[in-house]
C-alpha cells in the first residue's frame, strides 16, 4: 500500500469516526433532555 492510499484511509476513517462522534453527541442530548428512553432490563 503506498502512503497515498494509506493517507486517504486515513482521512475517510478520520470522517467516519467525526460523523459518529456528531451522532453520540446527537442521541446524548436526546436522552438527556428525555426525547429518547432507553429500555433496561431489570434483572434481580
Amino acid at each position: 500500500m503506498s502512503s497515498n492510499s494509506a493517507d486517504r484511509e486515513i482521512e475517510t476513517l478520520q470522517q467516519k469516526l467525526d460523523c459518529l462522534k456528531q451522532e453520540k453527541k446527537a442521541l446524548m442530548q436526546q436522552l438527556l433532555t428525555g426525547k429518547r428512553r432507553v429500555q433496561v432490563e431489570e434483572t434481580q
